[in-house]
């Protein structure tokens, strides 16, 4: 402030604190009169006003001085000030005994006219010789505009001691009630004289400050503006009016020293001002705001149920249940219509500690309906319940002593608090409300002013429970190790592996892990150590209680201390929200004064309404997914291999883990083809993406891989084709209707590996479409990842595929996985392949040991964000004797050759029973090479499952099957050949075609 202000804001603050009149004696400006009205006294401030001096103005008549006769009649009586206001009558305004109070027109000397205020007063024993009727006189006389001015700031008193609503209080030095103005006399509910002389924290015992820094109490805060003479402003006092000592108020307050003109210190001024109303309208604005934050955070109905009890318990009410129905837990399409039949099942209950009480909603624990499931076998069509953060604290309670209510006795009925006892981290994650929100600008409270702990009902050491950290929850989407699911292949119990090593100390024997449970238990079964949990309570409402009501009229159902409000989305009642204000009993078992109001007012039902309605969103939300998920589940489960036929080439396990519930259902694939001449083709695959789209990609993908691999194709030829049948359908147009089709969109990408291992030569010939290479592991426990020539994504096209081809050494081990195994938030693709490579370096594990440890060391949580399949497959080697094979000249002569020498093998193998059979298909098919193709010829015989029978020649024609007439010389080769085999086929080579057929073998010696 610079010096002209400073001058400014002292002279105010003089004149503000002079409250003497103008017409008091001490300034005003004095005349005493003899009884012929002659100025026989003038003093200083007289000369000041008129410019006489007393040697000008003595011995000289009034009139001289002032009109003879009022002006505009008789000013208010300013001297009839307020004889309650503190220090009006010590500073002397208005003696009371001035009468005849005029206005009169004043003549100065310098020939001014002012308009004067005068009072006159007798003055009884005038000076000796004056008659005892005639006294004189003494009149006072000051200029109006100042009188008026000096009655504005009386006004302005009057109002502060009747009118205003702030509340004033002066306090003595020994901190004693000394004044009150009316509205501090509301707050206490008496008037001053019962309760003058009280200490301030008589009247207010059980209050407290609650803005930090300061003390507690009153007496505290008020000794220190005493010794110190600083005021303090805007501090936030919480505790219970004598007026309402059922209920906290919060009031804004503000001290400050008071001294007389000498600066002697007398007392204390305190300024209150109730903003308890405007501070309950911010608490529900910003409830609403941490239900916004906190409802709906995954996506899972019983979850969702869970956090709308957290937000409500105990800051809006004593005890929320939420009953949803079966159809919005298990996804299906909610009902639109009539409510009053409705069947819910209790999937949240929370209470205060010492206000839970029986719901006879619920059957007796006691005696259970025997048509419920037992305890440990919930009901299958539900899904995992989610389990919240079991603690909160609370709201409008008054007494610090009160028990802690962010420890409630139970989170949901007849289940205890999830999480072992020593499940809390010492360094827990920063908590949802604490991470700052870039984008927010809400306040973390409501008012600056005014901290957490001043919230009417909250105890001084406790912080609010709208910013209070929470607790880390665990996952309800996430499925625990351990668990398994029977409907996803790979994660059943594992089939031994024949050809793994005793276990010993060299071969340790691992738990199998992983959700979905690469082997353990499935979900809703007891697994070892006892999960056991309680299925959701069906509840039934008897008749007329509010809960019934609201069903019946579909509507909310306010009944006392109880509030119902539906569930309603889209036109439909997902269930019921009951808000219940019940009431602790104390130690006497006598229900205690409530510190709030025991129902709900028109703001607290308004707020009711939207936290069931924003959580009636979220739980439809939740409701669509879990509809879609279980689809996209049962889907992916029918596209899937259920079950690998064993291999004379290989010997595979497999693990597939479904991505975690938050980002859904993926369309990663595997699959173990058997192809002709005992060769076996491997495939796995990725679609991007989550949800239905991405399982229907996957089913139409790997169909159409088995088609293409039926047909012998190469895998650069069969990732060719399924390129171009990937790219098809963004080419569609849009239906008939003119909606758009919805179809796989390219943009999102699948890749693909595709390999084919022949187990006669061990050769292997594998190529990828924007996949990851496999992992090979030789003999002796080097891993190596080979350079595979990288294609691009299926459905982008233009690139060509390129095969790599390879020899295997025998007892080869073979890994294909798709990125969600080895990709991870917290490391890269590269360290993923290094752990991965570690794992399965290890000789002395079996294929079902290198499957767990892969999943349990890679995704140790159990969970991924996507979807995570695992193939491992170890080669092996045909015996040379079940292998014969031999190269013919392309003559006539090499027909009856080639049949000598499939009947002498057939023979050494025992087989006599299929030597007719077989001449008829080596004659047939070498014919054809000799009649229509070059040589040189092979023919091939090979004793696996079946008997194959193969015939190569350097022709590229195709075979195809006749139905030849009945004059026609030829054409009934293949046909007799299909009638004689299992099945036939063709398959080219870069040097030709091979001709193959299947044949059953005898059962004795299947067997």
């Amino acid at each position: 402030m610079n010096r002209a202000g400073r001058a400014v804001s002292a002279a105010n603050t003089a004149e503000s604190a002079d409250f003497r009149g103008p017409l008091d004696i001490t300034r005003a400006a004095t005349v005493v009169l003899d009884a012929e009205s002659t100025v026989i006294g003038w003093s200083p401030a007289a000369a000041e006003l008129l410019g006489y001096g007393p040697a000008d103005a003595l011995g000289r008549p009034l009139s001289a001085f002032l009109s003879v006769h009022p002006v505009g009649g008789t000013p208010p009586a300013e001297a009839a000030g307020p004889s309650d206001v503190p220090g009006t009558a010590a500073a002397g305004i208005g003696p009371p005994s001035l009468v005849g109070n005029e206005i009169h027109v004043a003549h100065a000397q310098d020939g001014r006219e002012l308009l004067v205020a005068t009072a006159t007063c007798p003055l009884p024993g005038g000076p000796a010789g004056r008659g005892a009727g005639a006294p004189d006189r003494i009149l006072v006389a000051a200029e109006v505009g100042e009188l008026r001015h000096w009655e504005s700031r009386i006004a302005l008193l009057q109002g502060l001691a009747t009118q205003s609503p702030v509340g004033l209080a002066i306090y003595d030095t020994d901190l004693r009630l000394t004044w009150c103005n009316t509205a501090y006399e509301r707050e206490i509910g008496q008037p001053l004289a019962a309760f003058r002389g009280m200490r301030a924290d008589e009247l207010y015992s059980s209050g407290f400050f609650v803005s930090p820094g300061y003390p507690q109490t009153l007496d505290g805060v008020m000794h220190q503006v005493i010794d110190t003479g600083e005021p303090i402003l805007d501090l936030n006092f919480r505790g219970q009016p004598p007026s309402d000592p059922g209920r906290d108020h919060l009031w804004s307050c503000a001290y400050y020293r008071l001294e007389d003109a000498h600066g002697h210190v007398f007392g204390v001024c305190e300024d209150a001002f109730d903003i308890t109303d405007r501070y309950r309208v911010q608490e529900r604005l910003t409830l609403l705001v941490e239900a916004g934050r906190r409802i709906g955070t995954v996506l899972d109905v019983a979850t969702t149920a869970e956090e709308i009890a957290e937000v409500a318990v105990p800051d809006f009410a004593a005890t929320v249940r939420v009953d949803v129905t079966r159809a919005a837990l298990t996804g299906e399409t909610a009902a639109v219509g009539s409510t009053a039949d409705m069947s819910l099942l209790r999937v949240a209950d929370r209470s205060e500690p010492g206000t839970a009480t029986p719901d006879p909603a619920l059957p007796d624990p006691n005696q259970p309906d025997p048509a419920l499931p037992v305890r440990g076998a919930p009901d299958p069509a539900l899904p995992e319940p989610g389990r919240p953060d079991p603690g909160s604290t609370g709201l409008d309670r008054p007494d610090p002593a009160r028990p802690d209510p962010s420890r409630p006795e139970s989170a949901r009925p007849g289940r205890s608090a999830p999480g072992p006892p020593d499940s809390a981290s010492s360094d827990p994650a920063p908590p949802e409300s604490a991470r700052p929100d870039p984008g927010s600008t809400e306040p973390d409270r409501p008012d600056p002013g005014v901290p957490e702990s001043a919230l009417p009902g909250s105890s001084p050491p406790k912080t609010s429970p709208l910013t209070s950290p929470d607790p880390a929850r665990p996952d309800p989407g996430s499925t625990e190790p351990g668990r398994s699911d029977p409907g996803i292949p790979g994660t059943g119990p594992p089939a031994p592996d024949p050809d793994a090593p005793a276990p010993g100390p060299s071969a340790p024997q691992t738990q199998q892990a992983g959700p979905h449970g690469v082997g353990g238990t499935a979900p809703g079964t007891a697994a070892s150590g006892g999960d056991e949990r309680d299925p959701y309570p069906p509840v039934v409402y008897p008749p007329g209680s509010p809960q019934h009501r609201s069903l019946s009229s579909g509507g909310l159902v306010l009944d006392e201390g109880t509030l119902v409000v539906p569930l309603r989305a889209g036109g439909a009642v997902l269930g019921l929200v009951t808000f219940d204000r019940g009431i602790a009993p104390d130690a006497s078992g006598r229900p205690p004064a409530p510190d709030r109001a025991t129902t709900f007012d028109n703001g607290e039902v308004a707020l009711a309404d939207e936290l069931a309605a924003r959580a009636a969103v979220c739980i439809d939300n939740a409701r669509r997914y879990t509809r879609e998920r279980t689809a996209s589940l049962a889907l992916q489960r029918q596209l899937l291999p259920h079950h690998l036929p064993p291999q004379s080439a290989v010997r595979t396990a497999y693990r597939y883990l479904p991505a975690d519930d938050v980002t859904g259902v993926g369309g990663d694939w595997f699959d173990v083809i058997p192809l002709s001449g005992t060769r076996v083709g491997l495939v796995v695959g990725d679609v991007v993406g989550h949800g239905l789209q991405a399982a229907a990609t996957m089913g139409r993908l790997r169909t159409s891989v088995r088609a293409f691999a039926q047909l012998d194709m190469a895998p650069d030829e069969l990732l060719t084709r399924l390129d171009d049948l990937v790219g098809q359908p963004a080419e569609e147009p849009p239906d008939a209707y003119g909606g758009a089709v919805e179809t796989y969109d390219v943009t999102t990408g699948a890749t693909c590996l595709y390999a084919v291992y022949d187990p006669v030569s061990r050769r292997c010939v594998m190529a990828r479409a924007g996949h990851l290479p496999p992992a090979i592991v030789d003999p002796g426990g080097q891993v190596s990842f080979p350079d595979l020539p990288a294609g691009p994504p299926l459905g982008l096209g233009g690139l060509p595929f390129e095969s790599m081809e390879f020899e295997l050494p025998v007892g080869s081990l073979l890994a294909l996985f798709t990125d969600g195994l080895v990709e991870a938030r917290d490391h890269d693709i590269s360290h993923g392949l290094d752990m991965l490579g570690r794992v399965l370096g290890d000789r002395s594990a079996s294929l079902e040991e290198l499957c767990d440890r892969a999943v349990t060391e890679l995704v140790p949580d159990g969970t991924s964000p996507d979807d995570t399949a695992l193939l491992l497959v170890r080669t092996r080697e045909l015996d040379a004797e079940r292998v014969a094979d031999w190269e013919l000249s392309a003559e006539p002569v090499s027909v009856g050759r080639a049949r000598e020498l499939a009947t002498g093998q057939l023979e050494a193998w025992g087989l006599e029973e299929l030597v007719f059979a077989t001449q008829l298909v080596v004659s047939e098919l070498v014919t054809n090479a000799v009649r229509y193709a070059g040589g040189p010829l092979g023919l091939r015989l090979i004793r696996d499952r079946t008997l194959v029978c193969e015939v190569a020649d350097t022709g590229h024609t195709s075979p195809h099957l006749r139905h030849s007439a009945e004059d026609d010389e030829g054409g009934r080769g293949l046909f007799i050949v299909a009638q004689l085999v299992q099945r036939w086929g063709t398959r080219y080579t870069p040097t030709g075609k091979t001709i193959w057929t299947e044949q059953a073998l005898p059962p004795a010696d299947e067997a």
